[in-house]
């Protein structure tokens, strides 16, 4: 099966190899947007920031609370863990 144009979801078999027949009429953001993404810190957490156009804006934000109470969790199950390993060893 041949792929599709992703403008004009015609077949890609135009016989100069380059695509679709109206492929010089199309126009492709070739620009991966996750190249746009990065991460800030301040004294509230770490920011989700986007920058497009020379415009910075926050896309979403995480407290230091949230990712200490996370990580939190991680070591207490990871304790919990090797606390059942031990009983499990004395068992043996």
């Amino acid at each position: 099966m041949n792929e599709l144009c992703p403008s004009c979801r015609e077949p890609l078999n135009c016989t100069s190899g380059d695509g679709c027949a109206a492929m010089t009429k199309h126009t492709f953001n070739k620009e991966d947007p996750l190249l746009n993404l990065t991460l800030d810190t301040d004294e509230l957490g770490i920011w989700l920031i986007t920058e497009e156009a020379g415009e910075t804006q926050q896309l979403g934000h995480i407290s230091w609370r949230e990712i200490t109470r996370g990580v939190q969790q991680a070591l207490l199950q990871e304790n919990f863990l090797i606390a059942l390993a031990e009983m499990d060893k004395d068992l043996i």
